[in-house]
């Protein structure tokens, strides 16, 4: 794993989620409501 940036998990969205990943910014958007899982430094 690259140290840029975070490692974040979909926690209860693991069926479909999408990944952004922008330079040290990771965002998981899924459906209109986004809820951020659990990110690791």
């Amino acid at each position: 794993m690259d140290n840029k940036g975070q490692y974040c998990l979909p926690g209860k969205w693991d069926k479909l989620f999408q990944v952004y990943f922008r330079s040290e910014e990771i965002k998981y958007s899924n459906k209109p409501e986004n809820t951020a899982g659990t990110c690791f430094n």
